[in-house]
């Protein structure tokens, strides 16, 4: 007996290999397209995760899955994990991860969430596999805002607020 085919067949990776302006330019591309009916942020665990999530140093990292309804009333599902965008280290590094932020609580009401606990590493899985886990009906989400978004960073297992992280 076959197993059921996965409901994500129609989904891909973003490709890590480009710098953390450009990781921060394509999530943002993507939740400025035509067709989205939604993202969902998470942070990663401060340790643990594999090659793919890139070292230690660059932990917690935030992940993001973007869902666009295309042709045929099919959804596509792009993944944005792994070595993607840290908040610790550089200045410039932290600023791509508000920029993106920035675009995400000025999309319309119900189409940016975040999960209210921290996503365990996805990059090890396929694509369908990460979406599959970070679209879990069972995960506790809140509607991302800009009144909620430093509950967000209160995910962030080192429990730094955003204005820590600006230091404003």
């Amino acid at each position: 007996m076959n197993a059921p085919a996965s409901p994500y067949q129609n989904a891909t990776r973003f490709n890590l290999e480009t710098s953390h302006d450009r990781k921060a330019n394509a999530l943002i591309e993507a939740l400025k397209s035509f067709g989205l009916q939604k993202v969902v942020f998470f942070w990663s665990p401060l340790d643990g995760g594999s090659d793919t999530d890139g070292p230690a140093v660059n932990l917690p990292q935030m992940s993001a899955v973007v869902v666009r309804e295309v042709a045929e009333g099919k959804p596509e599902y792009k993944v944005f994990d792994g070595a993607f965008l840290k908040v610790g280290g550089a200045n410039r590094s932290f600023a791509d991860v508000e920029r993106v932020l920035d675009t995400a609580v000025s999309l319309p009401a119900g189409k940016a969430e975040f999960g209210c606990a921290v996503m365990p590493f996805t990059s090890q899985l396929t694509p369908q596999d990460a979406v599959s886990k970070m679209l879990d009906p069972k995960l506790d989400l809140h509607p991302l805002t800009s009144m909620t978004r430093p509950i967000f960073f209160k995910v962030r297992a080192d429990a730094v607020t955003e204005k820590e992280q600006t230091g404003n």
